[in-house]
């Protein structure tokens, strides 16, 4: 098997971009198709081509990554346990800096 020198980690982050980016692209989508403005719909829809690229790129990644991380794929995309999987409960206070 082919190894990327990617961590766990690093792909999980990749796996959450993924993710995010897949939510946008159907979002746009969406929106495009609701608006009966014609320039709020060509921004959608070249937002929506935007997150499609993005999906691409980073279906691409995942899998090459998935290898050398350890991740099962499923339908092109790469499933991690998240933050737990890498050893503890989560991460209390997590986005937020204690002095």
């Amino acid at each position: 098997m082919p190894q990327t020198g990617r961590t766990q980690t690093e792909q999980w982050f990749l796996s959450e971009q993924l993710r995010s980016e897949e939510l946008s692209l159907k979002k746009a989508s969406i929106y495009a198709k609701q608006t009966d403005d014609p320039k709020l719909r060509t921004m959608c829809e070249r937002f929506r081509d935007l997150h499609e690229k993005n999906v691409r790129i980073l279906s691409s990644l995942a899998g090459e990554g998935n290898a050398g991380a350890g991740a099962g794929m499923t339908g092109g995309r790469a499933e991690f346990g998240g933050p737990a999987a890498f050893g503890g409960g989560g991460v209390e206070g997590a986005g937020t800096r204690r002095l």
